[in-house]
């Protein structure tokens, strides 16, 4: 079942993400600043949107970043399994690339999530990669 987990928050990250400038990510325990660059912005626009659990808020990510709506099914079951993401940390940092320490708010399972977008607004996503962040005694 973890694996799927995992499985399945690596489907659902490799869809979309952006939004508000040094916007700190709500309702997270220790919450972590996300930098205002174009990867920032994306990310923390995605998250937003798969936080909210509604699926008219994932179309309209997909949508408003040039990605397929369908992708908004796959981030509504993503949530549905995970309750959504908390960021712990950024890891790292540029323009175009950012990676995160994320936490799933049912499980509390942490993973990295890395994300690149292209350089031209609205600097929709062209590559995107989660996996689990090492130490996971869930996943062995």
């Amino acid at each position: 079942m973890k694996r799927l987990i995992a499985h399945t928050m690596t489907i659902a990250a490799a869809l979309t993400l952006i939004v508000m400038v040094g916007t700190k990510v709500t309702g997270a325990q220790n919450e972590a600043t996300i930098p205002s660059t174009a990867a920032g912005k994306t990310f923390t626009a995605f998250l937003e949107a798969l936080n909210s659990g509604d699926i008219n808020k994932m179309k309209a990510f997909h949508r408003d970043r040039g990605g397929s709506e369908e992708n908004a099914e796959k981030d509504l079951g993503f949530y549905q399994q995970s309750g959504g993401l908390k960021v712990i940390s950024v890891a790292a940092s540029e323009e175009y690339e950012i990676t995160v320490i994320a936490e799933t708010k049912n499980e509390g399972m942490k993973v990295r999530f890395n994300m690149s977008v292209d350089s031209a607004a609205p600097h929709g996503i062209i590559g995107i990669r989660a996996q689990p962040e090492s130490g996971n005694s869930e996943i062995d």
